[in-house]
């Protein structure tokens, strides 16, 4: 049994403004947890289905730091990451990670996404379309607060089972 977290965000402006009615538009996210181990299942990317596909979606993280009187967002050290898109249809094109971990490949380092999701302020996401770079950037804060929820109420102690 899983748990499934899951959120959408409009694509990013990327010199060309998203169209809030169309659903191509939208970035999906999903996070299935194994209820019993509370570790990722996966996770899995849906893009516009129009995307360009050998490309896949290049995934990164960031963390802000206070600059002096402002806040600086630093781009994650260990850089970002290409995802293979491995199922497209007709209402999206979809990475998925299983077990949440990256593994080594062209391209793509290894990555255990849930530690990335819960230790950085920002996800981003970028994929191709038309040969042009669509960008959007994730805040990952209400991930970590739902999934603090989650750990504490659905995860804490499964259904039917004895603490």
């Amino acid at each position: 049994m899983v748990c499934l977290m899951h959120t959408d965000v409009l694509r990013g402006e990327s010199g060309d403004p998203p169209d809030p009615r169309d659903f191509r538009e939208y970035i999906s996210i999903d996070v299935a947890l194994f209820k019993k181990t509370q570790k990722p299942a996966y996770f899995a990317f849906l893009v516009d289905p129009r995307v360009q596909r050998d490309q896949g979606i290049f995934i990164a993280f960031t963390k802000t730091a206070q600059d002096g009187n402002s806040r600086k967002i630093n781009l994650d050290a260990d850089g970002a990451n290409r995802l293979v898109i491995t199922d497209c249809n007709d209402m999206a094109c979809t990475a998925r990670v299983p077990l949440g971990l990256v593994e080594e490949g062209t391209d793509r380092h290894k990555m255990y996404l849930l530690d990335k999701f819960l230790n950085s302020d920002h996800l981003l996401v970028l994929y191709l379309q038309g040969g042009k770079a669509y960008r959007t950037m994730v805040i990952l804060s209400s991930f970590k607060k739902e999934y603090q929820r989650i750990m504490t109420s659905e995860l804490a102690n499964p259904a039917g089972e004895k603490q």
